[in-house]
């Protein structure tokens, strides 16, 4: 794809985001009552675009450091452990403050996402699938670990509404450092290059003069920081950081810096999609996105699956 068809591209997303964001703004009763759009609806649409942004790149920046096109925030545990520190925050430390949950919630991420690393070092990568395989089985340990904490501090309620990435509980003053996403972008494009030669693997990037340790380190704080901002704010998206990525980095190219807008709006623009898709499926109630995402993604994830069974991770 040519850099125009990639702005055209990018300039058609744009337009998908603002007239999805228009009708989520206008779906429902007392459409005109300021209040709610300014407390509730505005808000639920800017913690999507931000969310499905920041876990799309997430996503990106995983596939990279690992080599791995099955690699993200969802099959690598992260955002379980991410959870799991969530969990942490709220049932042993009494965390009050969205800033603590935050950093148990990242230190968690950062934790679960150096054990994969490290397992994944040791057992080392005899297929592209064991990637994944190793990622989900660690998140199933980690994540009934979490119930058994949530079910021994009451947060049984609370953990299911985490689960299905319940947006609708979204609302002013409960999604702000979300915006934090922005800057992470931002950095993530400036060491763009680093990382598209960190996908090389480690022996080429040295021979380039790159420093692929430092790169994915800086890629795991990335992962880690954007997989617990969305896991603390709106809960854990399915799918969408796996698959957003790999359709771009096939269908466009594996240069960082060039898929990484496209990669931020494609995601922005599959949540939109997913969340208008379940409040319309069942109204007056609403399916949580997480639902939706799970299963698209699914099938998305399947099909991928079934191209990618057999190779050997080059």
């Amino acid at each position: 794809m040519t850099t125009r068809h990639a702005r055209l591209l990018e300039a058609g997303l744009v337009l998908l985001i603002i007239a999805a964001g228009g009708l989520s703004l206008a779906m429902g009763s007392s459409v005109t009552d300021g209040f709610i759009l300014v407390y509730s609806r505005l808000p639920r649409l800017l913690a999507l675009v931000l969310s499905g942004a920041g876990v799309s790149l997430a996503g990106l920046v995983m596939q990279k450091i690992s080599r791995n096109p099955f690699a993200s925030g969802e099959t690598a545990g992260t955002m379980d452990f991410a959870a799991l520190g969530y969990v942490l925050a709220l049932g042993v430390f009494r965390a009050e403050s969205v800033m603590a949950r935050l950093s148990l919630a990242f230190i968690g991420a950062m934790i679960g996402t150096s054990i994969f690393f490290l397992l994944l070092r040791r057992l080392g990568r005899n297929s592209v699938l064991h990637v994944p395989l190793l990622g989900i089985m660690l998140g199933f340990l980690v994540n009934g670990l979490t119930q058994i904490l949530a079910y021994r501090f009451d947060l049984l309620q609370g953990l299911s509404s985490w689960m299905f990435a319940d947006f609708s509980l979204v609302i002013a003053g409960r999604y702000e450092f979300l915006f934090l996403v922005v800057p992470v972008v931002a950095g993530t494009w400036i060491m763009g290059h680093h990382l598209t030669i960190a996908g090389l693997g480690e022996d080429m990037a040295t021979n380039l003069g790159s420093n692929f340790r430092l790169t994915r380190n800086l890629g795991l704080v990335v992962v880690s920081i954007m997989s617990a901002l969305v896991v603390v704010i709106a809960g854990r998206i399915p799918f969408l950081g796996l698959i957003v990525p790999n359709l771009i980095l096939r269908g466009v190219s594996d240069n960082v810096r060039a898929v990484l807008p496209l990669t931020a709006l494609s995601g922005a623009v599959l949540l939109l999609i997913s969340d208008i898709s379940g409040r319309l499926i069942i109204q007056p109630y609403e399916i949580p996105v997480g639902l939706t995402m799970g299963v698209v993604g699914g099938g998305v994830f399947l099909v991928m699956l079934s191209r990618w069974r057999g190779r050997q991770y080059g």
